[in-house]
């Protein structure tokens, strides 16, 4: 009885944080820094990721290649009767 008595005390913690944010939020001024906020974010995770994309697009293009070879060669092989 114990951990779940623990359990619903959680819940309804949890509950009530989210009504108090949401309600929070729910106000202009808080509602514009929020979104502002997650603009700045968006544009340092752009900054902070961008030089990796350099890593991982060659990569991803010679991969669709070789995918794009398989697929070719497996309707061949349906196309003789073997698949």
């Amino acid at each position: 009885m114990a951990v779940s008595s623990c359990r619903a005390r959680i819940i309804c913690f949890v509950y009530r944080v989210d009504e108090k944010l949401i309600a929070f939020f729910a106000r202009p001024g808080p509602h514009r820094a929020a979104e502002d906020v997650l603009k700045a974010l968006e544009w340092v995770e752009k900054l902070v990721f961008w030089p990796f994309s350099l890593l991982t697009k060659p990569a991803e293009i010679l991969l669709a290649g070789i995918e794009r070879k398989q697929e070719d060669a497996r309707i061949k092989r349906k196309g003789r009767g073997h698949g």
